[in-house]
């Protein structure tokens, strides 16, 4: 579970108290914030997704279901783009990716027309450099503002 911008690992207990008697639950500190250590440097998404793997290497966790909020989002990006096979979902909350889009266009409608889904399966592999379909990763993006559950398999 990675958390949003000013907060800390500490944001998912009530969740992680529900969720502990059927998961292994890890919340880390992203670098920089709470009781990480705090660099000069290292502060991008891919470095942040390094860590995250570092620290599930260390607990021996193979595969992981990935919850993020906020900045965290940007953080799991990275982590399930760096390591698809490792993550068998992925839950956004709150916040669109940069560079991806609204919501509208990231769970586009039924009625899409196949020009604009072709656009965003090239911003996909532009972006994480795999094939949209080649990436196993099922992603639940929420907005909290709509108040609606989408879901998308890329």
């Amino acid at each position: 579970m990675l958390h949003g911008f000013g907060t800390t690992g500490d944001m998912w207990g009530h969740l992680a108290s529900a969720l502990i008697e059927d998961h292994m639950v890890v919340a880390p500190d992203l670098r920089g914030l709470g009781l990480s250590s705090k660099p000069d440097g290292g502060y991008d998404k891919k470095n942040q997704a390094a860590d995250v793997w570092g620290l599930l290497d260390a607990l021996g966790v193979r595969t992981i279901e990935l919850v993020t909020h906020d900045i965290g989002i940007m953080v799991g990006f990275a982590v399930a783009a760096t390591h698809p096979a490792r993550v068998s979902r992925w839950v956004a909350i709150d916040a669109p990716l940069p560079g991806i889009g609204p919501w509208c266009i990231v769970i586009p409608p039924a009625t899409t027309p196949p020009v604009a889904l072709a656009a965003l399966q090239a911003r996909v592999l532009a972006q994480t450099g795999e094939p949209h379909n080649k990436i196993k990763t099922t992603c639940y993006l929420t907005s909290a503002r709509q108040g609606d559950l989408s879901r998308s398999s890329w």
